[in-house]
């Protein structure tokens, strides 16, 4: 899945167009130089106004100066959150788009044009209550298709080319279904959704589940890799099924990434996000020009409190004392005087905050946030057939490994999203698509737009990290404050959750929704039937009798073996 780009929206980027939001901002920079501000009331609709703080109302807390540095998904989160409280509240951004809601990329010609944003907020509804509860309040729609992927790639001179889709197995080459491989995979898929989630059913499963493996002091549950070695899966469902998917879903870079990760939270989110349902759905924000309008108008861009500053770069945070009170001082590019904040929230990447804390970091923030990693992703929106399954087409994601491309590729493998899935983006001229780290550069000629963002890598050292990442949470001698999509597994979900804890934990925002702590709400999978004991009756015998075969195929090639004269027995090692 497209990842959240909260880092990104802060380093910014050259803009292709000027959007109306710049327009109208432009037109009311009167106040100051350094910054983009508007003056605005609350929206009488907004959902914000129902919230039991007002600001002419005398606050039971004093009044804090705030400043949220970066304007990606979660910053916007953490403004929103704020607006209706008496805190003095700024936001600074980059470039000149919110939350990469404001300026979308346009696509195609009019009437039939589409308005991509640059992010390509996707999601699934299962995992995303936070999500999905922020573009509620917004009045930001958002439109699904049926969750699908292909995969292909070229093994041993074979080509794989397959797509899924829950328990279904779809190829368009006949031979495929007479190889033993196929039918491995098959296998493999229908054992996995059924057996898995055993992990998740009770709370006896769960304990057994936890094992002491310990890597940097942190205890972590029992990975991936264990999981699998234990089960016996075999390498063709691991590499053309499990690590593809892992890599469309989460940011996983290889399959040692994925290995070293708990068994436990992987199968919960593919349970939990629908995934392993019957007809598993993923959600994209509804590509309209009326979503900017959407967002200036229950954003409160300007207020006697709150102000949103538009290409303002932050170029350093330093923690100082005032009359023995630990005070932020917030520099920022082109202004000469630093301006002084009771607290600041980090909504960039953990990169990102450490080279603005640069050598004002303590150890222990050093030592955190360095083992959150970012990766580079460059996105291409494009009309070029050739990134996608020729036998799949009908498939909403296509994987594919640098083998399945001539020499001379430029990444291991690539992402594209067929976004003609979405009747939304039905254009008229040729079909879409948005590809991620293309192995091969798309045809000159079909080539849309062309945009770099970072995103933060999973793998077992972030998720240990991310265990001790309230040790540097509001310390009370520095009062900075780290969100983003990185704190959890890399989605947008966890960028605007983690956004919502820290102002609700710490800073007395109050939202009409509960914010869940977990990073992950894990819902319990259905009681068995009969017909799922039918089934998983059928798969453990086919397993046993696999395993049978095997034991006597080895026993009877050892018996071979021995009946043989020790010169042909010899002649048969040196092959």
């Amino acid at each position: 899945m497209a990842q959240s780009t909260d880092a990104s929206s802060h380093r910014g980027g050259t803009p292709r167009y000027t959007s109306p939001l710049e327009d109208y901002l432009d037109r009311f920079n009167t106040k100051s130089p350094r910054v983009s501000q508007i003056e605005s009331v609350p929206d009488p609709d907004s959902p914000m106004t129902d919230d039991p703080i007002e600001l002419d109302k005398v606050p039971e807390t004093p009044r804090k100066r705030i400043a949220i540095i970066g304007g990606g998904i979660s910053g916007l989160a953490a403004y929103w959150a704020l607006q209706k409280t008496h805190h003095v509240v700024e936001l600074f951004e980059m470039t000149n788009d919110l939350g990469t809601l404001t300026r979308p990329i346009a696509a195609g010609t009019q009437p039939n044009d589409v308005h991509i944003n640059k992010s390509f907020i996707n999601f699934f509804p299962g995992t995303s209550s936070h999500l999905q509860e922020f573009f509620g309040r917004l009045k930001i729609p958002y439109i699904s298709t049926p969750f699908s992927f292909s995969v292909a790639k070229r093994e041993n001179g074979k080509q794989f080319d397959m797509g899924f889709s829950f328990l279904k197995v779809a190829t368009s080459r006949v031979r495929d279904w007479l190889t033993l491989d196929t039918w491995k995979l098959y296998f493999d898929i229908w054992r996995f959704h059924y057996f898995s989630l055993d992990l998740l059913r009770s709370r006896e499963a769960v304990q057994n589940d936890i094992q002491i493996v310990v890597e940097s002091g942190c205890p972590t549950r029992r990975t991936i890799g264990q999981y699998l070695d234990e089960k016996r899966y075999s390498r063709i469902f691991i590499k053309n099924y499990l690590v593809p998917m892992a890599q469309i879903v989460w940011n996983v870079q290889s399959e040692k990434d994925l290995r070293d990760l708990s068994v436990k939270q992987f199968v919960g989110f593919l349970w939990s996000s629908g995934i392993m349902a019957l007809s598993p759905e993923v959600y994209i924000v509804e590509p309209s020009a009326r979503t900017e309008a959407k967002v200036r108008k229950r954003i409160v861009l300007r207020s006697k409190t709150k102000a949103i500053h538009l290409r303002s770069k932050v170029t350093t945070v330093e923690v100082v004392l005032r009359n023995g009170c630990p005070k932020l001082r917030v520099s920022t590019l082109g202004e000469p005087v630093p301006v002084l904040y009771d607290y600041v929230i980090f909504a960039v990447s953990a990169e990102e905050a450490l080279r603005l804390l640069s050598s004002g970091a303590t150890q222990k923030e050093q030592a955190i946030l360095s083992a959150f990693e970012t990766t580079k992703i460059e996105a291409w929106l494009h009309s070029d057939s050739r990134f996608i399954s020729t036998g799949n087409t009908s498939a909403y994601i296509n994987w594919a490994d640098s083998s399945a491309f001539p020499p001379g590729n430029f990444n291991a493998f690539s992402v594209s999203y067929r976004l003609n899935s979405f009747d939304a983006y039905n254009c008229r001229e040729s079909a879409l698509y948005i590809t991620l780290n293309p192995i091969v550069h798309p045809n000159p000629a079909k080539i849309v737009a062309r945009w770099e963002y970072r995103r933060p890598l999973l793998n077992a050292k972030a998720l240990n990290a991310r265990e001790k990442l309230h040790e540097i949470q509001n310390v009370e001698d520095r009062h900075l404050l780290f969100c983003g999509s990185w704190t959890g597994y890399g989605l947008h979900e966890d960028g605007v959750r983690s956004a919502f804890q820290l102002v609700t934990r710490y800073l007395d925002a109050k939202l009409p929704f509960t914010v869940n702590d977990s990073a992950i709400d894990y819902k319990p999978p259905r009681q068995l039937n009969f017909w799922d004991y039918s089934i998983r009756s059928i798969l453990w015998m086919i397993d046993w009798l696999i395993v049978a075969c095997s034991l006597i195929a080895i026993r009877t090639h050892d018996a071979v073996i021995r009946r043989l004269p020790i010169r042909y027995v010899e002649q048969s090692r040196e092959y």
